[in-house]
């Protein structure tokens, strides 16, 4: 009896996608399988052994519906198994991952496709005309040579883990045996690289002249009030960028700072000093922040102050090259471990108030001190250091957002 077929152009044509993958039976085990994202391939539906199992036949762009019948007709007839030479294993790395990033890349982030195609475009080209099951660890390491060559570890390391997704899926697609990104290793091509200090100053004098600069500069008053809470607090940039108000009691003179948003992923108390609290209070009395809630600084957007908002101030005072916003921490430790004679506290107070673990694991389970007057009393020390805040000059010269 000869076969009936289900499927026609126009119903192929007329698929549309819905929120799920779906099937349309042609007849046979042969089926149009249609993505989320509109792409449609034929594919196979067999019985192997006990078990369900599905083989991809190729994109509708690539193949028509009678040559997916023929290649159908072919499996059928050698017991459901695919011979070498039929599309799945003749199907170019180029091919391949087109199909690849038609499913996939609609889960990704703008930013995580651009990189994609960057990297299709720069390194994963010179592999397009290899047939994928030939593509071996040489291959790819031929591509992505001008990275080794120019000692990019990072942007190897991005690549290499890209491929490794992408031959992954490619396996499960029965369009190759292995997965030979996932068995390159970066360490065995790049050497290790020195460790580099975020740039800070070492000398008192140094970073009272950058405070000065940003006090009389044009930037904006919540932009440079950051820049100071960073500064006398210690903390890490993003620690103070995303400060709320709710973490400050301005009573107490105690900023509160949540676990999940603490490197150590423990809550850290922070005494502020007299300058930055009489800052903050004087901050919170202008008539943009009455009834203040939500982020301490705001960008004009309503949302947090960015790194790139600090940065462009830090370049725009000319002092791009010689200051970092962590450098701020490495300044206070710096000048803190030097005069450490005028205060009294040792290294450990110092680590502590940058709320860094310097203990093994063995001698964290028996010393929980968390140093809160002593910290109070170093951080109160820097801002005795530092200086009164210039209040009248950080609002007059700026531009309020």
């Amino acid at each position: 009896m000869a076969q009936i077929y289900k499927l026609t152009a126009l119903k192929i044509k007329n698929a549309k996608p819905k929120d799920k993958e779906y099937h349309l039976s042609d007849g046979g085990g042969l089926y149009l399988r249609v993505y989320p994202n509109g792409t449609k391939s034929y594919i196979l539906i067999y019985k192997k052994g006990n078990k369900r199992a599905k083989q991809t036949l190729g994109l509708t762009s690539e193949i028509t519906l009678e040559q997916a019948r023929k290649l159908a007709e072919q499996a059928m007839e050698q017991k459901l198994v695919l011979p070498n030479d039929i599309i799945d294993r003749e199907i170019t790395f180029e091919k391949a991952f087109e199909e690849y990033r038609a499913i996939k890349e609609q889960g990704l982030s703008i930013s995580m496709r651009k990189k994609i195609a960057s990297y299709k475009e720069k390194f994963f080209s010179k592999l397009d005309k290899l047939p994928l099951a030939q593509i071996k660890r040489k291959e790819v390491l031929s591509a992505l040579e001008y990275l080794i060559v120019n000692n990019y570890a990072g942007e190897f390391q991005s690549a290499r883990s890209i491929l490794s997704v992408f031959f992954g899926w490619a396996v499960q697609k029965e369009y190759c045996e292995h997965n030979v990104a996932r068995d390159i290793e970066a360490k065995y091509f790049f050497t290790k690289r020195s460790t580099k200090h975020h740039a800070h100053f070492s000398e008192l004098a140094d970073i009272l002249g950058l405070k000065k600069t940003i006090e009389n500069c044009g930037s904006s008053y919540n932009v440079k009030l950051l820049f100071m809470f960073l500064l006398y607090t210690a903390v890490r940039p993003c620690e103070a960028r995303l400060a709320t108000w709710d973490e400050l009691d301005l009573d107490k003179g105690i900023w509160k700072i949540p676990a999940h948003r603490m490197k150590m992923k423990k809550p850290h108390e922070v005494v502020l000093s007299k300058q930055i609290l009489k800052a903050l209070k004087d901050f919170k009395k202008h008539k943009k922040n009455s009834n203040a809630e939500g982020y301490c600084f705001k960008n004009f957007r309503k949302t947090s102050i960015s790194p790139t908002g600090l940065l462009n101030m830090i370049k725009y005072v000319g002092y791009q090259y010689k200051i970092s916003l962590h450098g701020l921490r490495g300044t206070f430790a710096t000048i803190a471990n030097e005069l450490r004679e005028e205060h009294g506290f040792g290294n450990d107070i110092v680590q502590a108030c940058l709320a860094h673990e310097t203990q093994n694991a063995v001698a964290s389970a028996y010393n929980h001190a968390e140093y809160k007057k002593s910290r109070a009393k170093l951080l109160q020390w820097w801002a005795d250091k530092l200086g009164d805040i210039d209040l009248e000059n950080l609002k007059n010269t700026s531009r309020f957002s």
